[in-house]
């Protein structure tokens, strides 16, 4: 026994030694994907650590080869990860591994989501992102699922982000659903809903920041709710309120951290999207010449927004928040008070109301004339506009009329051709384009596609989808496109969903 107490005391001294000039095991190989969910035709970042240093580590998006980094002294890596614009919305991995079996992997979503009216702050009800429901395929849309409201009252455009849709009903009442909710006109059940206290305005919708699903109502006020806040159908109750001190036609735009809005008691503000004191006070609020009827529009930290008189304004975000809420230009269109979207695109604004007209970015004086204004005249609070890769549409009476956004630079008129003389009307109703596809609602209360790149000449452009809604409603609300799904809303209080047939939504095929 003393002989064995020997040989174990040496084995014990000799690892003891051994741990002594060992170095420290190497740590399991992690890596991390910046942001976690980014749509297709974006960079997202790849950071690696862990790695044994001075490797070449080789980074894939699911098993494809997209780039290659060498690992530092520390043993990381940083690499940016350019996603094809092809990219399927949904779950995809990105992995990295090195020659000698060092290897890590992470999920990340790809999404399109339609966060607000107008798609975002440049308010072009364009979603340049969309790349399933394309011109080639959009003749196979199916019903997918519908959502009975049971409010009986029109509603308004929804909005699709972090996989549900959100849409509120003209009585005042605001609900969520899952984006994947079914297939083959599922029967689709709210997640929650939300009883606001006043009616919302038509040409309204909800707008997602982060966690959070705001909506305005008439009356001024601006409520947010929790995005995931129960899923049984219950009711939720707020988390955020803001006065605006005056009726919101067009909603606000959410720009960064702040929603832009303007009220009918005539001004123009901006609140934070979170505050410790309930109601939140506007970070900034600047009086304009009268009520505002138009949603603002933010672009390159200017905000654009157009009155009643007639006027359109342009503040700086910048000397807001100093204090200074002088414009930085104001322009009239000559015809009319403004109203519906404010378009930017190309160095234009783009305004509505009497007549079209379009005013350059670079303009600061408090004069400014439009560099163009349409020929044709549009419905009178109408003319809602949307303008996408290079070409500007409007809703009028007898149509929509399409024109090149650099249609003229002299102030001259700007020749608007007629792209289908069934369509258009509704100034709750702007057309909207996705991919290769416009979208619209007719005076029939008809869903339509078309190619937006179709040039009738004499004639009208074909239809490459119509749907009326199965139920015989009457579609009312702006179509949106977000992850390879259509949705509408109809006058009688229901939200239709259409994908590729078979597809469920909010996933792809």
């Amino acid at each position: 026994m003393p002989e064995v107490r020997r040989i174990i005391t040496a084995i014990a001294v000799v690892a003891a030694a051994a741990g002594a000039v060992a170095p420290a095991a190497q740590a399991a190989a992690t890596l991390t994907v910046s942001p976690a969910t980014a749509p297709p035709g974006t960079p997202v970042r790849a950071t690696g650590a862990g790695f044994a240093p001075g490797q070449r580590i080789d980074v894939a998006v699911d098993r494809t080869a997209a780039q290659y980094a060498v690992t530092s002294v520390t043993g990381t890596f940083t690499v940016a990860l350019p996603l094809p614009a092809s990219i399927r919305p949904g779950s995809h991995q990105v992995t990295a591994a090195s020659p000698t079996g060092d290897a890590a992997g992470r999920a990340f979503t790809v999404s399109t989501p339609w966060a607000q009216r107008g798609f975002d702050g440049r308010q072009q009800s364009f979603n340049p992102y969309e790349n399933q429901l394309t011109a080639a395929r959009v003749a196979d849309l199916d019903e997918a699922w519908v959502a009975d409201t049971g409010t009986h009252s029109p509603l308004g455009q929804a909005v699709a982000a972090g996989g549900r849709v959100f849409i509120a009903a003209g009585s005042g009442k605001l609900f969520a659903y899952r984006a994947a909710c079914g297939t083959g006109g599922a029967d689709c059940r709210p997640l929650w809903t939300a009883q606001l206290p006043h009616a919302t305005n038509a040409a309204a919708a909800p707008i997602v920041s982060g966690a959070v699903v705001f909506m305005a109502t008439a009356d001024g006020d601006i409520w947010g709710y929790r995005t995931s806040c129960r899923t049984d159908g219950g009711a939720c109750t707020p988390v955020y309120k803001a006065r605006a001190g005056g009726a919101i036609v067009g909603g606000p735009t959410l720009a960064g951290t702040r929603l832009y809005v303007g009220s009918g008691d005539g001004r123009v503000s901006a609140f934070p999207v979170s505050c410790s004191a309930m109601p939140c006070a506007p970070v900034w609020s600047t009086e304009v010449d009268g009520p505002v009827w138009t949603q603002p529009s933010v672009v390159n930290g200017v905000v654009y927004a157009g009155t009643r008189a007639g006027t359109l304004y342009a503040f700086s975000t910048a000397d807001c928040a100093d204090g200074d809420c002088g414009p930085l230009m104001t322009g009239s269109s000559g015809t009319g008070g403004l109203a519906g979207t404010l378009p930017v695109a190309n160095g234009r604004v783009f305004t509505s109301g009497g007549r079209i007209a379009a005013f350059s970015t670079a303009c600061r004086r408090m004069d400014c004339a439009p560099v163009w204004t349409a020929a044709d005249r549009t419905t009178p609070l109408g003319g809602l506009t949307t303008a996408a890769n290079g070409v500007f549409w409007a809703n009028g009476e007898g149509g929509v009329g399409r024109a090149g956004q650099s249609c003229a630079k002299d102030g001259s008129a700007c020749p608007i051709t007629r792209f289908n003389q069934s369509v258009g009307g509704y100034q709750t109703a702007l057309t909207t384009v996705a991919a290769d596809v416009l979208y619209a609602v007719d005076t029939a209360g008809r869903l339509s596609a078309y190619s937006p790149t179709c040039q009738p000449g004499s004639g009208l452009c074909p239809a490459l989808w119509t749907q009326t809604a199965a139920d015989g409603g009457f579609f009312y609300s702006t179509p949106v496109v977000s992850d390879g799904t259509l949705y509408a809303g109809t006058q009688e209080g229901r939200l239709h969903a259409y994908t590729i047939a078979g597809v469920a939504a909010g996933t792809t095929p």
